[in-house]
């Protein structure tokens, strides 16, 4: 497991990468490049499903989200929320910055694994 002051990342024996933001988490482009280098070396170099609980998520600047949007570092992307404002980002995120790899917005981590297990290499 990998941890910073602004997230936690870890790497489950299902193949399936889990990222959890801090509270109050701003996500702008140096912390989209940051957390994307750190989920490289997390994953040696193979790209894998992710699990990003958004929950704590504030805000996610445009520039982030479109450089998620067209990662190679990911084989799916499986947003986990239940609040208006979770939904709310992964919509925008969804929608608009339409991302390059399967990505389904989920409320509960139980339904995003299930989903992810499927894009298990």
């Amino acid at each position: 497991m990998s941890r910073w002051k602004w997230v936690t990342m870890e790497m489950g024996d299902d193949g399936i990468a889990r990222v959890r933001w801090a509270p109050q988490s701003q996500i702008t482009l140096p912390e989209a490049h940051n957390s994307d280098a750190a989920l490289v070396k997390l994953q040696g170099g193979k790209a894998c499903p992710l699990l990003v609980d958004i929950t704590n998520v504030v805000t996610l600047e445009r520039e982030a989200r479109n450089y998620y949007a067209k990662t190679p570092t990911v084989t799916a992307i499986a947003p986990v929320g239940s609040s208006i404002l979770a939904i709310m980002l992964a919509n925008f995120f969804i929608k608009i910055s339409s991302p390059t790899r399967p990505t389904r917005l989920f409320r509960t981590e139980t339904q995003a694994l299930e989903w992810l297990g499927t894009f298990v290499k």
